[in-house]
């Protein structure tokens, strides 16, 4: 076929599918806040467009037109989902469509993939890529206090028996161990979206890591004469096999299942030791949908934190959800697993819900492979019972005692809805004192007390109207601008060249041009939206975009990358004036000429709602917040970015202040405080203002500066701060460390590492920034 005839036969293809979809789209009913499809508001009410996994984004940049890339695709509700998958199954006829869940896995070529990301049907939540995901790995129980729980001690005496079950989402499960053996009324293997049932057998054939979390659950405790038990002994699970090489789409397939056998198997907990990294929430991510789908129906959601700790922002996004329980690693003392993953300091979502124990538990061992790489069964384990227990650590570990817990909770108290179970739970934790909650949530986990409680609560789950949902939080952190009515756009081009620099390390930078668009009311319609496209033609270069409001605020950046386009949107908010539109070199040895195409969509205002996010910090008091650093070593005089100094060498650090509304804070009297983790060495050095908010603080790094850990903190006249008791800035962590090279073996040479970290009650910076590449 000649490229006239296949261009001709894939518009064919095109109009067939939007015909299809159109057809199929314009018999979907509006739908209210109670739709029993699980639609939470009305589409035209609140859709801003698709959340857009950033992996896939930066994934498909990479590839063809026709290259066909692994994606899961949420929509508002299962009506939308029949409809696409109608299309869908045109370009892939082996596509997965979910029974419970609102989703299509699909295996879709690029240009169709970038058609659905400027959906604006209203239809599609979210679109990720498929990708991996990553398990997070007698005493504990007692340390937590189910054993007086069972024994009726100043509770309800109860061991977790009840007419109820706790699903556990994870490699698998050894129902031949005798600890499981009468636990697992049904042991379930996923294979390519089939469930198939191998009760009574092995599922967990390479990890054994479901094996021990379902025994941390409710292992009887058999193979050790009652020793080694589960926090609820008693409890029945449902285990569902997921994979050891766990990918999205069989998380999801997991969920699925539960939903579909919710009522069959009773089903009130589901236990998840998995998630993966992010430093950002969207709701809209299909594991978040499908845990607020089980919340929706009844069933309690707990999610291991992570185990990324113990540097901040590095919780599982899937453990901050407010439907769910997030839990973190404690020790057996008490104390914060050093790996536990930690959230944002003051960040109302971004924290765990509780700690329980994660370090050095004992828990039944897989009878096939037993544990391998994840196994840390050094000692702790008495050698009568090695055969059949070993020992694990992660938040892989805590989630599964708190499953327990919840199970003992409802085998007092059936009635008590998922928002009481987390409540009950955050009232009755022990303190954890030296820790902020960011760390360790409301304190440590404490059976004895949640069921004690648990027993005198009367359960609203009858009645129970669900506290969150995915649209609220979306609203809360991000707020929403709709609009219902037509468009009439306005098209501005500019055209001109871009001179050579690169961002990377800033050794060549410079002025970007600037182009100012005056976006304001034409008579009785206002500016509702602008669409920004910035396009190049010198393939070995790479522009960004940077969009400022009239108060000189960035609120759009577009940096994709080698794309040879950058495409930027953003609601004007009814903040009229002149915006600035700036063309920024990220990467070019040559000066490059650029194309700006800004269109300006006008529309009828009565039609326009705008919804301001909510503040997501516990401390609304601060004034100022500092971004990130960047350190810069100096060569003849220019700075560039780096990690390895010498004693003698000169180096600064750069950073700038924002008031909490954005704009550039100047002008201040800021002190920058350096102390050795000794305690015995200080410096306290001025930051010189540079203008515009920017400061720097120099640092001459001579031999005086002795080897270890160094705190920075940034500090201010109180005078400073009008009305407000208490001045929140971020802080820094400095390293110096000694460090040897083979050309200067002499331990001349330090190691100097800044690192962002934060104090238990600071602002944290929302501006992004590149990586620093160390040279």
């Amino acid at each position: 076929m000649d490229s006239g005839a296949r261009v001709k036969a894939i518009l064919i293809v095109v109009i067939i599918l939007i015909s299809i979809l159109a057809v199929g789209l314009a018999n979907i009913p509006r739908l209210s806040a109670d739709d029993s499809n699980g639609a939470t508001s009305t589409p035209s009410e609140l859709y801003n467009g698709p959340s857009i996994d950033p992996d896939l984004e930066a994934f498909i940049s990479t590839l063809g037109e026709q290259d066909l890339v692994d994606v899961i695709i949420s929509f508002r509700n299962n009506l939308y989902k029949d409809s696409y998958s109608r299309v869908m199954g045109l370009l892939d006829p082996d596509l997965y469509v979910f029974k419970e869940l609102p989703m299509i896995r699909a295996q879709l070529p690029k240009w169709f993939i970038s058609m659905l990301m400027n959906d604006q049907s209203g239809g599609i939540l979210s679109i990720y890529l498929n990708k991996q995901l990553k398990y997070y790995l007698r005493e504990s129980v007692e340390v937590i206090g189910a054993t007086y729980v069972w024994e009726g001690v100043n509770a309800p005496r109860t061991c977790g028996a009840g007419n109820f079950t706790v699903a556990v989402i994870d490699s698998g499960a050894d129902q031949t161990h005798p600890d499981l053996r009468d636990a697992i009324i049904m042991n379930v293997k996923l294979v390519n979206g089939t469930a198939i049932n191998m009760t009574g057998l092995d599922t967990d054939l390479t990890s054994g890591h479901g094996t021990h979390v379902a025994g941390t659950i409710a292992g009887r405790g058999n193979a050790s004469n009652g020793y080694y038990r589960g926090a609820a002994p008693c409890a029945k699970l449902v285990t569902i096999g997921a994979g050891e090489a766990l990918f999205i789409l069989y998380a999801l397939e997991a969920f699925d299942w539960v939903l579909q056998n919710k009522d069959g198997y009773n089903i009130r907990v589901v236990s998840n030791s998995w998630g993966t990294s992010a430093t950002t929430i969207d709701p809209y991510d299909p594991i978040n949908l499908a845990s607020y789908e089980a919340y929706r129906r009844g069933i309690v959601v707990v999610f291991a934190a992570g185990n990324d700790g113990p540097e901040t922002n590095t919780l599982n996004p899937y453990s901050v959800m407010p439907w769910v329980i997030g839990v973190a690693a404690g020790t057996k003392e008490k104390e914060l697993a050093y790996f536990s993953s930690r959230g944002i300091p003051g960040h109302i979502f971004m924290k765990p819900t509780i700690t329980a124990p994660g370090v050095d538990i004992v828990a039944p061992r897989t009878s096939t492979l037993g544990i391998t790489v994840l196994d840390t069964n050094v000692n702790p384990v008495d050698p009568t019972y090695t055969i059949y227990y070993t020992v694990m650590s992660g938040t892989s570990m805590a989630t599964p005692h708190v499953s327990g817990v919840v199970a003992l909770m409802l085998s007092i108290n059936p009635a008590l809805s998922p928002d009481q179970v987390k409540e009950i739970l955050m009232k009755t934790a022990d303190p954890m004192p030296g820790y902020g909650e960011f760390e360790v949530g409301a304190g440590y986990l404490n059976a004895q007390r949640a069921v004690s409680l648990a027993a005198q609560v009367k359960g609203d789950l009858p009645k129970w109207t669900p506290k969150w949902n995915p649209d609220m939080l979306y609203e809360w952190l991000y707020g929403r601008t709709t609009y219902t009515g037509d468009y009439l756009p306005s098209q501005r081009i500019y055209q001109g060249t871009a001179p050579p620099g690169e961002r990377l390390i800033g050794l060549i930078t410079s002025e970007g041009p600037r182009h100012v668009v005056n976006i304001s009311r034409f008579y009785s319609i206002v500016p509702i939206k602008v669409i920004a496209e910035l396009t190049w033609t010198i393939l070995a270069c790479d522009l960004d975009l940077a969009v400022y409001d009239p108060n000189g605020k960035m609120i759009a950046y577009g940096g994709r990358g080698l794309l040879e386009y950058e495409h930027v949107e953003f609601f004007v908010n009814n903040v009229f004036g002149n915006y600035t539109f700036e063309v920024i070199t990220w990467l070019c040895p040559v000066p490059t000429p650029y194309t700006l195409n800004v269109t300006i969509l006008y529309g009828d205002p009565s039609q326009l709602r705008i919804i301001p996010p909510k503040p997501v910090w516990q401390y609304p008091g601060y004034d100022i917040y500092i971004t990130t650093p960047r350190i810069y070593k100096v060569y003849d005089g220019i700075g560039i970015a780096s990690t390895y100094f010498k004693w003698g060498d000169s180096a600064f650090i750069d950073f700038s202040a924002y008031y909490i509304n954005g704009s550039s804070a100047a002008g201040l009297s800021l002190t920058v405080n350096i102390i050795h983790e000794s305690g015995k060495y200080s410096r306290q050095l001025p930051a010189s203002d540079r203008g515009g908010g920017s400061y720097r603080v120099n640092l001459n790094l001579d031999s005086t500066w002795p080897i270890g850990k160094y705190y920075i903190t940034v500090s201010a006249p109180y005078k400073m701060v009008a009305d407000k008791s208490t001045f929140y800035l971020n802080w820094l962590e400095v390293f110096i460390r000694p460090h040897q090279r083979a050309v200067n073996p002499d331990n001349s040479i330090i190691q100097l590492y800044i690192k962002s970290s934060t104090m238990n009650d600071v602002g944290i910076s929302t501006i992004s920034y590149r990586p620093v590449i160390a040279l």
